[in-house]
């Protein structure tokens, strides 16, 4: 049984920027922080999905259409 380690999402931010406006590898930032490819390369896609509200917490963030149906 695996046990899943929590990221803090500075943590996470700094590990995406690494690899988008820094250009290193995935595979370099992962061997760097001690994190696994897949989990490296699942936030650079959250990230590219949608920019600054990627991490802002420990939930997914919502889709603008969930957004405004909350706050309506």
């Amino acid at each position: 049984m695996s046990k899943q380690r929590k990221y803090d999402p500075d943590f996470k931010r700094e590990a995406v920027r690494l690899v988008i406006e820094d250009g290193m590898g995935v595979r370099e930032v992962e061997r760097s922080l001690g994190i696994t490819y897949g989990v490296l390369k699942g936030w650079v896609q959250k990230h590219r999905d949608h920019q600054d509200a990627a991490f802002v917490g420990n939930h997914a963030p919502e889709s603008p259409e969930a957004e405004l149906k909350r706050l309506r």
